[in-house]
């Protein structure tokens, strides 16, 4: 009886480690697949369902050499408000922060370096920049360079596209693997074409591709991970289609 209790238990185990190791054999494989940079520790993964692998980017993208694959990079997102004065609304506040380029870099010092991402180290990089606080001043693209270097040691060199080419951006997001700040138009927390009446131009991060542009914009509570065409890309693209790739 024992015996046959022994053969029954190692029989069970056998079941047990097939079971195992033949569980994912029937998970399937998107023929498609999202790649983001493998840094889940430390950088939240992207939730949005539209980066789920299964968009394809269409006949369009892959025509005029954009990839044929959705990609992310995992990259930090912070809202550009700094603590900001007591006396003022949140409303206010929005108003009148300029922290769009100080907070994208500090989303690239958390991902570079696992610095902290929050709005107090806004006030740190505009204490350096000799900045006013807590609302800073705007930033041109040689200022953010600077700043990535001298603050957070992140390189960064500054390029304009000819002819406004989207894939210049898409090449270092998706081939180089580096998240790259882009100026834009925006008016009420959206982008808008050139030249839109009260519009102001505005740094954002190129952080994914999935057939649109995927940008972490600080300017909006909603701006982590959201989407546009190469059309509104383009036509909103600003300060003579500047973009600044960084990297470690």
């Amino acid at each position: 009886m024992l015996r046959k209790l022994v053969v029954l238990m190692a029989l069970a185990f056998v079941l047990a480690i097939f079971t195992v190791g033949c569980s994912d054999s029937d998970k399937t494989v998107n023929p498609l697949p999202v790649v983001v940079d493998d840094n889940s520790e430390i950088h939240d993964p992207p939730t949005d369902s539209s980066l789920d692998g299964s968009r394809n980017p269409g006949p369009q993208a892959l025509a005029t050499g954009y990839p044929n694959y959705s990609f992310c990079l995992n990259v930090p997102w912070m809202k550009q408000m700094p603590p900001k004065n007591s006396s003022d609304s949140d409303d206010r506040a929005w108003k009148l922060t300029n922290n769009c380029g100080q907070a994208v870099c500090v989303m690239l010092g958390g991902y570079f370096n696992n610095g902290v991402v929050a709005p107090w180290v806004i006030d740190e990089e505009n204490r350096w920049l000799h900045y006013p606080l807590p609302y800073g001043y705007g930033t041109s693209a040689s200022t953010l360079v600077s700043l990535l270097w001298n603050f957070h040691a992140v390189h960064a060199i500054e390029y304009h596209s000819v002819g406004a080419n989207v894939l210049d951006v898409i090449n270092e997001v998706v081939n180089n693997r580096r998240p790259t700040i882009v100026c834009v138009t925006i008016k009420k927390g959206v982008l808008v074409p050139r030249g839109t009446v009260d519009s102001r131009t505005h740094w954002v991060l190129a952080v994914g591709w999935d057939g649109e542009v995927v940008l972490h914009d600080p300017g909006t509570s909603s701006g982590r991970f959201i989407h546009y065409t190469i059309a509104e890309f383009r036509a909103s693209w600003a300060f003579n289609y500047c973009y600044i790739p960084t990297w470690k």
